[in-house]
């Protein structure tokens, strides 16, 4: 398994004997100027053959025993090329990438560990691209490979490889690992501790909001008593702030209640008077209970002073929904960003592509 930065095959990091070995194992199965192509060092040469490889993998033959008996290679060769200079490139690869996921999963084919190994550690790396349309493409090429995935192993892989990813790897896989929840349920974390992979960065700001609405996701999701116990293995600070920030979210959406003697949840209400009767051995005494408004004139100074508590805890719930809407908005802001971003990087790749046009055109005309 890929355990550190692997860089791109022509900057001469991957050993020649083995692109060589690559290269003849390939070529039973791919033609050779394509084969060519593939291991060449101008990047429009390489686009070229991976736009052959997409369209043979749209059309693929009856029997796929040919892809499968390669499918190592192909996946290897896949992950070297993510690792380009070039965004145009490893865009076209990933292209060629969820091609080939379609063919192995109408064929009801999924991926073993070992050719499991031979891609993903290259795609937990690269979610921290500095090409954010790079970085979107290939979010996106992890959710579709579930249909060739073991769920639970992918969401397992992701988790156990936070530790070792830059900052932008580690954010974009936590978020896979919530959408991956999203779609697949809490029987995707397998074993549940897994869960205090993602757990243990909600004290960092970088990630703390995103981990926050995993956690939430999975409390939903799981009876309280199992939640309570799955957090315990954490430290305590950690416990502490995961519990007021539940704690919080929930006092914001649930209205405020009064509980029955018989644990039957009603709306509280205000200028309104509730009579009780309880029951001591042979002696009956009524109580009568009268709830308090701000315009009440009330007679026990304990009455005054629930008043002035239900005050400063509304004042305090108009805090807190405060900060969560600002929140909300610097997500927005984030967002807009990166998709700003994103169209600037797309317009600087169609330049380079054109302007790479006009030189070859200029350099058939000499």
């Amino acid at each position: 398994m890929l355990k550190e930065k692997v860089q791109y095959h022509g900057e001469s990091s991957i050993p020649d004997s083995y692109l060589i070995v690559l290269k003849a194992f390939l070529q039973s199965n791919v033609d050779e100027t394509v084969l060519i192509n593939m291991f060449s060092d101008e990047s429009n040469l390489i686009r070229d053959a991976l736009t052959k490889i997409t369209e043979y993998f749209s059309h693929p033959p009856n029997d796929i025993s040919g892809i499968q008996n390669t499918l190592d290679l192909t996946l290897t060769y896949f992950g070297v090329t993510l690792f380009h200079p070039r965004a145009n490139v490893k865009l076209k690869c990933l292209e060629a990438l969820n091609e080939l996921f379609k063919v192995l999963s109408k064929n009801e084919y999924l991926l073993p560990e070992d050719e499991f190994d031979c891609i993903f550690p290259y795609f937990a790396h690269k979610l921290g691209d500095e090409d954010l349309a790079v970085v979107i493409e290939l979010k996106k090429t992890i959710l579709n490979s579930i249909q060739v995935t073991r769920p639970y192993f992918l969401f397992g892989f992701l988790a156990s490889s936070l530790e070792s990813l830059s900052e932008d790897a580690k954010y974009n896989c936590i978020e896979l690992c919530h959408q991956i929840l999203l779609l697949e349920g809490v029987d995707v974390i397998v074993p549940i501790q897994q869960v205090n992979h993602i757990a243990r960065f909600v004290s960092d700001n970088r990630y703390s909001n995103i981990v926050f609405e995993f956690l939430r996701e999975v409390k939903k999701r799981l009876p309280n008593e199992k939640f309570s116990l799955l957090i315990m293995a954490l430290p305590v600070d950690l416990r502490v702030t995961i519990k007021a920030r539940l704690e919080r979210r929930a006092s914001i959406k649930v209205k405020e209640a009064v509980v029955d003697q018989n644990g039957n949840i009603q709306e509280n209400t205000s200028n309104t008077s509730n009579t009780s009767v309880t029951s001591v051995g042979s002696t009956t005494a009524t109580i009568t209970t009268t709830t308090a408004t701000s315009n009440a004139t009330t007679n026990v100074g304990g009455d005054v002073v629930d008043e002035q508590k239900k005050i400063e805890d509304e004042k305090k719930k108009l805090e807190i929904q405060k900060r969560i809407e600002e929140q909300k908005k610097l997500e927005e802001k984030r967002k807009l960003e990166e998709m700003r971003k994103l169209e600037e990087q797309k317009k600087k790749i169609e330049q380079e592509e054109e302007q790479k046009r006009k030189q070859e055109e200029e350099e058939k005309k000499r």
